[in-house]
């Protein structure tokens, strides 16, 4: 049965199918730390572990969960059954009573709430004029704009102050825009690409005067495929 400890996190067992699609679960100790943003599971219980094994066997980031669901429909024979869904995976847990489930299910939906309130997810695009943003990619108009011209330079963020992972900045004259992917790779593959927006934009000033025919070397670099196609950040 979950409970709290002193820090006021919610503690106990749950059963957990660590490689997924494997139908093979784990019995594990899980931690609920809202102050570090993370879902921590560990061998056993705290109390029960050697200092040396007080590692954690694995963490769920609260910003990284997209939703909480019962998992009775997709798991019928699993009872208890909870899953939580995050970029490219679901994690499939498993409680010891339906009261534990539900417990467990409304605790990390509403951390995870609070760690995303201020956060929305959107559709970037970068093109010759800047990188714009979208609620989706059907929308014809962006929210909004960054004029290519302003940005400064993009870079890997240590998150250190926002608990996120995948995180870089796009830094303008005027503030500093903070953007999460789903990956590593996909932060890498955008800090590059806006960079290389930069260098060529930058190219390309320093050769107009002696350029007449108008052509945009750099709408020409984009639409070769030379950046990440647009995704969800």
């Amino acid at each position: 049965m979950p409970y709290q400890d002193k820090q006021g996190r919610l503690c106990g067992f749950l059963n957990i199918e660590e490689t997924e699609g494997s139908s093979s679960f784990c019995r594990r100790y899980f931690v609920l730390d809202q102050n570090n943003g993370k879902l921590v599971y560990y061998m056993d219980s705290l109390g029960n572990l050697p200092e040396a094994w007080k590692s954690p066997v694995g963490e769920i980031y609260m910003h990284s969960i997209s939703k909480v669901t019962n998992g009775d429909a997709v798991r019928p024979k699993l009872q208890f059954c909870l899953i939580i869904t995050v970029a490219g995976r679901q994690y499939f847990l498993q409680a010891e009573t339906e009261e534990d489930k539900l417990q467990w299910m409304e605790a990390i939906k509403n951390a995870s709430k609070i760690t995303r309130k201020s956060w929305k997810r959107r559709y970037f695009t970068l093109h010759h004029m800047g990188l714009s943003y979208s609620k989706s990619e059907q929308d014809k108009q962006p929210i909004r704009t960054i004029p290519l011209q302003d940005i400064l330079e993009s870079r890997p963020s240590d998150g250190t102050q926002l608990h996120r992972d995948n995180l870089f900045e796009v830094l303008t004259s005027k503030r500093i825009f903070y953007i999460q992917c789903d990956s590593p790779q996909d932060m890498n593959r955008w800090i590059e690409a806006i960079r290389a927006a930069i260098r060529q934009r930058r190219l390309e000033e320093r050769k107009s005067m002696q350029d007449p025919s108008g052509r945009h070397p750099l709408e020409e670099e984009l639409r070769g495929g030379s950046y990440p196609s647009p995704i969800w950040v």
